[in-house]
């Protein structure tokens, strides 16, 4: 079964697809003729109107701006958290040699 060659595993295929009465399988041809369509190769250009470019860049620079202020708030704010922490970890320091000494 698996020493045939494909010659003669598809012999009974192609015997069936030579008969009178077999179904004809066609790909659709195309038409000689102009398409419907008049459309010039050359009619539309693949370069960007310069008002288009410039508002690109405005959008960009109006987002580089606003990545740049968020990075900066969550630094501060980080800053702000470290520093509120470190005050209140000195506050019981101070707190602690304050009532230490004091006895």
């Amino acid at each position: 079964m698996g020493n045939e060659s494909r010659v003669e595993k598809y012999k009974e295929y192609r015997n069936s697809m030579m008969k009178e009465d077999a179904p004809v399988l066609e790909t659709p041809k195309m038409s000689k003729e102009k398409p419907s369509q008049d459309v010039e190769i050359y009619s539309t250009t693949s370069t960007l109107p310069m008002d288009q470019v410039m508002e690109t860049i405005a959008e960009e620079s109006k987002e580089v701006v606003f990545l740049k202020k968020r990075r900066r708030n969550r630094i501060v704010k980080y800053v702000l958290i470290g520093l509120g922490a470190l005050l209140v970890v000195g506050g019981i320091i101070v707190l602690g040699f304050i009532l230490f000494w004091r006895n």
